[in-house]
């Protein structure tokens, strides 16, 4: 900034920065923290907290069914995700080129995503 010291710049930047890092750590970090803490307990929310150390993660690695979502997971992300984007990128780039009836393409996408969020959030209201 013009005029203004490099003390003044960053009290300025730390002012402007303050509030968001506040939120992440109010709203994101301290659960992570404290999600992670209880993953080495035996706590029920009841009882007493019980420290069972790296107990639950031993029983974790060992279960079969971990194993498996673990796998579908991994599956998802290397066959569906690329897929996903690259038709994604495609499109945006089929649609920034100077083609006939650009705007009917544009819209007709545009509205498709809205009708499909549409549907969505009635499915939503439905199941309340």
């Amino acid at each position: 900034m013009v005029g203004m010291t490099r003390k003044k710049t960053i009290f300025w930047l730390c002012i402007f920065l303050l509030p968001n890092l506040l939120g992440f750590l109010i709203f994101i970090g301290l659960p992570i923290l404290g999600s992670l803490a209880t993953s080495f307990t035996d706590w029920d929310l009841i009882s007493t907290i019980h420290f069972t150390g790296f107990d639950n993660y031993t029983r974790l690695f060992q279960d079969s069914e971990f194993w498996q979502s673990f796998r579908n997971t991994l599956t998802f992300i290397i066959g569906y995700l690329p897929i996903v984007m690259v038709f994604g990128l495609a499109c945006a780039i089929l649609l920034n080129q100077k083609i006939k009836m650009r705007g009917f393409f544009r819209a007709v996408l545009f509205f498709a995503s809205n009708y499909v969020l549409g549907c969505r959030f009635t499915c939503m209201e439905m199941a309340i």
